[in-house]
């Protein structure tokens, strides 16, 4: 029996094969190199700054187990004699270069040498120790910053009678800066036993002061 004419015709457009997808060969829908860089490659987190207060903040952590002292506790007992170290040194440094007169010694020493490590970072402690007398002057009133008839843009080079003690001041923070060593040994040293000493029932004392006060304990 013969097959009709429209029969013969289909199955011949079956048997031939199909074209391919526009979609999968298209050019339009190739993935960009940026893309493919992203996607395979994801952004590296950028390294933590190695300094010399970062290194000794790992050192609590051995510290810590050696000692037996909470972690927290001992952390915070760090930093607040790491505070410490700079604060009672910068005044006593200030006050004894003040008696000796050898604060703009010391400046001239460090801005007037060139070459060498050394004298590059007392440079670099002189230009910040200037930025930040300058910016405590003005908050505070101090170094005739702020006073009538001193010149607000001047510097502290030229501001006449304030200069010895601006320079005296900017001479004390250079050596605290160099003293960063021997403040976060001592530092470290004494943490462990300000940690218990001092920190510790400084907790124990805020936490039963918060007890004590704590809701429907207050006052009517």
């Amino acid at each position: 029996m013969a097959l009709p004419a429209r029969s013969i015709r289909l199955s011949r457009s079956l048997t031939r094969p199909f074209p391919a997808i526009p979609l999968l060969t298209s050019s339009r829908f190739t993935l960009s190199p940026s893309l493919v860089r992203h996607s395979t490659t994801p952004p590296q987190p950028a390294p933590p700054k190695d300094t010399p207060l970062s290194r000794a903040l790992i050192q609590l952590r051995a510290l810590s187990r050696r000692t037996g002292t909470d972690p927290l506790s001992l952390t915070s007992s760090f930093l607040i004699l790491h505070e410490l170290t700079a604060l009672l040194p910068l005044l006593l440094i200030f006050y004894a270069l003040h008696l000796l007169a050898f604060g703009q010694t010391l400046l001239d020493w460090a801005w007037g040498v060139e070459g060498g490590w050394m004298h590059e970072k007392a440079r670099e402690w002189a230009e910040e120790g200037a930025r930040r007398v300058e910016r405590v002057g003005r908050r505070y009133g101090l170094f005739g910053y702020g006073v009538d008839g001193e010149e607000e843009d001047e510097g502290w080079v030229g501001r006449g009678r304030w200069a010895e003690e601006v320079g005296e001041a900017v001479a004390a923070y250079v050596v605290v800066k160099a003293l960063l060593p021997v403040r976060i040994a001592a530092s470290l040293y004494l943490a462990p036993p300000f940690a218990r000493r001092v920190f510790e029932p400084a907790k124990r004392l805020v936490r039963t002061l918060r007890s004590r006060t704590g809701p429907g304990k207050g006052g009517s």
